[in-house]
């Protein structure tokens, strides 16, 4: 940079003195250092030797103190490093791999059907068509299929009245399990999704039976069929044909397959109400199975007290069909038979109770045996009736978070948890600010965060980030136009050949690889970015730009070579070498200048030959200072580091570009080279750019 600042501002005196092409003569003084310049027109000027400016702050140790000198083949991509304690080595530039062919896009298969939401209705005390008369309950019904009643547990009945004695405590009422839909929006993280029913036997941990869900679709395939989900009926006291005769109970299907009833435990006996048997426990398996039990598939686990839990595993969804063919639906795995048992038993299992036989393909039978009737109580008063649910309609812009933009119901027995059953989807969404708008938009002041949820601007949803122009994109990706970890404006410049004599420094000849470079130097914010990433130490300089007021968007400058190379290795790139640098600058070596042949005014560049500039400005300040492609400031603003070393061997990176004092237009052409700098020094007028 001493050579910058002492012979530019000469060749202006002697381009004023002595001509644009001057014939002179120099002599130098060894002793003093003074030099005489003498011109044929009989004008001379002497300069005494300048003052050496004070010494800068230290650079970073590096990793040993042994001193090595690096030298860069850049025609031959080799990088040679050799150290004093004899140690050396060679480092080969990686070539850039060829890009596959793109792959066929199938057709997109049709949409799957969606699963009908089951409506639930509460049933009062008058009952509905013969259902639930005298104690209410809910009605369950999918579709215009046969409705499902859940009757309330009817009061037990009143014993004899005891002998002179003190009344009996009232007798509990049977537990009767309540029935609840699950909307898509799932409960608790269950039936996410999906939906389905959740039963809760009184205030025990509650079981949900989740919708099966839809086969992977096949490429361009018709989509796979579900698999059957089983349907559940409650029957009265008449009981269905020879089964649950007087108690009541549950009849379960799946398809047209036999049905299984489970009957309620039998009363016990007249005005001494019994006990009712132990009910079985039903509780949902997840897709990680239980022990070795559907794993992969999940299912439903029942027991009856402690007795060995019986599995009833969902059916494997069938394979996708192969892309691009008719897409044949996949075939359900097999589904579990269950089989009705008799008190007459089977096999020497529930021999006395009956219970239930459930048995995959071939393989071994499971029994679920009824429990026992329990020994009859003491005599009781009429219990009291349990609480009924209730209904409650739930406004389309939902309550507390569920059913938003939406609407539907809520249900909920007494004080506990209440459960929501939601409408389809009606194409709306939260836009953000608590208001329902159509999906694909936002409130005023949010935007898309990437995964189709409203976030307010300037922010990106999880695992998104700022693709360049405000668009929220994938982390690791950018919009087109951007790249790096952090996504900025870069120009392709398409690479090319030459032997004109701008070369001469890399031996007369260049051949160059398309590559894409920063379009602007590297800003204040940009450098910010990697410093809250914990890779680039925090600036204390205030020559930088840094915690400036207003120099936001100035070029980052006082940087050292080595912390220039560090954020640019962090933001997935590299300093070009003077060779890029200059075909880039040079429109591929066919322009004088970055904007044509055009001699430079005050309008090209942030320079002082026509009017003096007092510092650097913003980038993308001068519009003109633009190379065809559109790489701006390769001109004037500041100078810039490159990758490469001044001379071969050398311990100085060569710098390009002028700064905002220079006055002489020779220092703004693109083959301009006279500067250099060591790399450990961070200089007021130098900063960078990367390319990849």
């Amino acid at each position: 940079m001493k050579k910058l600042l002492g012979v530019l501002p000469l060749l202006s005196l002697l381009g004023a003195q002595c001509g644009e092409v001057p014939t002179c003569t120099v002599a130098k003084d060894a002793l003093t250092g003074v030099a005489t310049i003498t011109c044929p027109d009989g004008t001379s000027v002497t300069l005494e030797p300048g003052a050496r400016g004070d010494t800068g702050a230290a650079g970073r140790d590096g990793t040993h103190a042994t001193p090595c000198t690096v030298s860069r083949n850049a025609d031959a991509g080799v990088t040679t490093i050799d150290c004093a304690d004899g140690t050396s080595a060679t480092v080969v530039d990686g070539k850039d791999g060829m890009n596959g062919d793109a792959g066929i896009r199938g057709e997109p298969g049709p949409p799957g059907t969606d699963g009908v939401t089951p409506t639930v209705t509460p049933i009062g005390a008058a009952g509905e068509s013969g259902n639930c008369v005298g104690v209410g309950g809910v009605k369950v019904q999918v579709g215009t299929s046969t409705p499902v009643y859940v009757c309330n547990g009817a009061a037990g009945a009143a014993g004899p009245a005891g002998d002179a004695g003190t009344p009996g405590t009232p007798g509990a009422n049977g537990l009767s399990p309540t029935v609840t839909a699950i909307g898509t929006q799932g409960e608790a993280g269950n039936c996410v999704g999906v939906g389905g029913l959740k039963l809760q036997l009184g205030t025990d941990t509650p079981v949900y039976v989740c919708n099966g869900a839809a086969g992977p679709a096949g490429d361009a395939g018709t989509p796979g069929t579900n698999g059957l989900s089983p349907t559940v009926t409650a029957l009265g006291p008449s009981g269905e044909g020879s089964n649950c005769l007087g108690v009541g109970g549950v009849k379960i299907q799946v398809g047209t397959g036999t049905p299984v009833f489970i009957c309620n435990g039998a009363a016990g006996a007249a005005g001494t109400p019994g006990s009712n048997g132990l009910s079985p426990t039903v509780t949902a398996v997840g897709p990680s199975g239980e022990g070795s039990n559907c794993l992969g598939v999940g299912g439903v686990k029942i027991q009856v007290g402690t007795g060995t839990p019986v599995f009833i595993c969902n059916g494997a969804a069938g394979a996708a069909g192969p892309a691009g063919d008719a897409g044949t639906p996949g075939t359900n795995g097999l589904s579990p038979t269950v089989t009705a048992i008799g008190t007459l038993g089977e096999a020497g299992n529930c021999v006395g109770v009956g219970g239930v036989k459930i048995q995959v393909g071939t393989g071994t039978p499971v029994y679920a045996c009824n429990g026992a009737a329990g020994a009859a109580g003491p005599a009781g008063d009429a219990g009291t009736p349990g609480e009924s649910a209730t209904v409650t309609e739930v406004p389309f812009e939902g309550e507390a978070g569920n059913c938003e933009c939406r609407g539907g119901a809520k249900i909920q027995v007494g004080t506990g948890s209440p459960v929501y059953v939601c409408n389809a989807e009606a194409g709306f969404h939260n836009g953000g600010a608590g208001t329902c708008v159509p999906v694909g938009t936002c409130s005023s002041g949010y935007h898309d965060g990437g995964s189709g949820t409203c976030v307010a601007l300037g922010s990106c949803s999880s695992g998104y980030h700022d693709g360049g122009d405000g668009t929220c994109v994938a982390v690791g990706t950018c919009v087109s136009g951007y790249a790096g970890t952090v996504c900025v404006p870069v120009v392709e410049v398409l690479g090319g050949s030459s032997t004109s004599g701008n070369w001469s420094f890399a031996g007369g000849s260049v051949t160059v690889a398309t590559f894409k470079m920063d379009k602007t130097e590297v800003t204040v914010t940009q450098y910010a970015a990697c410093v809250a990433a914990g890779v680039c130490p925090t600036p204390t300089n205030s020559c930088t730009g840094w915690g400036v007021p207003g120099e936001e968007n100035h070029p980052f400058t006082c940087v050292t070579w080595y912390r220039a190379d560090e954020y640019c290795t962090w933001a997935g790139k590299r300093l070009p070498t003077e060779i890029e640098w200059q075909w880039a600058a040079s429109n591929r070596d066919t322009t004088v200048y970055p904007w044509g042949a055009t001699t430079p005014d005050d309008t090209h560049a942030n320079w002082s030959g026509v009017t003096p500039k007092s510092t650097r400005v913003a980038v993308g300040s001068y519009p003109k200072d633009s190379t065809a492609a559109g790489v701006l400031d390769m001109a004037g603003n500041v100078v810039e580091w490159t990758a490469s070393d001044h001379t071969v061997g050398g311990t100085t990176k060569a710098l390009r570009s002028a700064a905002w004092y220079v006055t002489s237009s020779n220092a703004l052409r693109a083959a301009f080279r006279a500067n250099s700098e060591a790399p450990q020094y961070g200089v007021f007028n130098v900063g960078f750019r990367c390319v990849q």
